[in-house]
């Protein structure tokens, strides 16, 4: 009944999300240590992301956390 995280979906073959090792059904938990369990809290996130360099990601993938890290040239 508690959100965790934003589930992805609609991931298209060759997109970026895809390269970046994105699949459908993945949930996203957290990004750069920010809990993106609120929709409100997320949202202001991504806008703060336009900044950042690097980029941590822990999402959920066949019931095991999984973390992911991306540098932003």
């Amino acid at each position: 009944g508690k959100s965790i995280g934003l589930r992805m979906f609609a991931i298209r073959s060759g997109s970026i999300y895809e390269k970046i090792g994105l699949k459908n059904g993945d949930i996203l938990k957290s990004v750069n240590g920010q809990s993106l369990a609120d929709l409100t809290q997320a949202v202001k996130l991504f806008e703060k992301l336009k900044e950042e360099r690097s980029v941590n990601v822990v999402l959920e993938r066949d019931r095991q956390d999984r973390d992911f890290k991306y540098q932003i040239r």
